[in-house]
C-alpha cells in the first residue's frame, strides 16, 4: 500500500518510464547518433536547384537541411526530394514517383537518381577533351571545372586541354611562364582576362598588347 501511494505521488505507475531531467536528456542526445529532436519546418528549407552534373553532392546539401530542420522519415524525405526535383529530371525515374516504393521510398529514389544522372569516367573524360570551352567562366574557374570532371587525370593533359580552351591572346601570354604550377598559371590568366574584358579601356588594351608584343619576341 505505501510502494502504491508512492507511485501515485511521484505520478509513475508500474512499468511506465520516467522523464528523464533536462541533464540526461541532453547527454542522450550527445552520445546517440541522431541529432537532438527538432520540430520539422519545411517552410525553412532552402535546397539548392537539382544539378543533374552533381547529383550526390546535391542529394548531401539537401540531408543537411533535412537535419538541421529535423526531417528524419523516410517518406518525409520522399515527398521533399519529389517537390524539389524539375519535371524534365524527375522523368527520369518516373515510375518511383507515380508509385512510390512500399520500403525505403527515399534511399530508393536517391539511388536511382543518382545512377541515372552520374556519368561514366570514359564518358567524364570524353567531355573534357572534347566537348568543353571556356564559355563566360573565368580561366581559373575553367579549370576547377575540368579538374571536377575527372580528379585524378593526369595533370600534363589537363593542362594541354585547358590551354586549348583559351583564347590565343591569353595563350601568348602564358607561353613565356611554363615554370609556374597549373593554378598559378590560372590566376595569371585571370588578370589577363579581366584586362581583355575590359573593352574600351585603351590604356589596359595598350598594355596587354605590349606585354603579348615583348613575350611574343621572348618566345621567337
Amino acid at each position: 500500500m505505501i510502494y502504491q501511494d508512492a507511485l501515485e505521488d511521484s505520478g509513475t505507475g508500474p512499468g511506465e518510464d520516467q522523464e528523464p531531467s533536462q541533464g540526461e536528456s541532453t547527454l542522450n542526445e550527445m552520445q546517440g547518433d541522431q541529432p537532438p529532436a527538432l520540430t520539422p519546418n519545411p517552410a525553412r528549407l532552402r535546397v539548392p536547384p537539382f544539378c543533374p552534373e552533381r547529383p550526390a553532392l546535391w542529394f548531401a546539401q539537401q540531408e543537411a537541411q533535412f537535419r538541421t530542420q529535423g526531417i528524419v522519415t523516410e517518406i518525409g524525405r520522399y515527398y521533399h526530394t519529389i517537390s524539389n526535383i524539375p519535371t524534365r529530371y524527375a522523368a527520369e525515374v518516373e515510375n518511383l514517383i507515380v508509385t512510390p516504393p512500399v520500403t525505403l521510398p527515399y534511399q530508393a529514389l536517391k539511388i536511382a537518381l543518382i545512377a541515372r544522372f552520374s556519368q561514366s569516367r570514359e564518358a567524364k573524360i570524353l567531355q573534357l577533351l572534347d566537348r568543353e570551352s571556356l564559355g563566360d567562366r573565368t580561366p581559373s574557374a575553367h579549370l576547377r571545372h575540368l579538374r571536377s570532371l575527372v580528379p585524378d587525370i593526369d595533370e600534363e593533359i589537363l593542362k594541354a586541354r585547358w590551354l586549348s580552351h583559351l583564347p590565343k591572346n591569353i595563350r601568348i601570354c602564358l607561353v613565356a611562364r611554363n615554370k609556374l604550377t597549373l593554378t598559378e598559371l590560372s590566376e595569371t590568366a585571370d588578370r589577363v582576362h579581366e584586362q581583355v574584358n575590359k573593352g574600351n579601356n585603351v590604356s589596359a588594351v595598350s598594355s596587354l598588347e605590349a606585354q603579348i608584343a615583348a613575350l611574343t619576341r621572348q618566345v621567337e
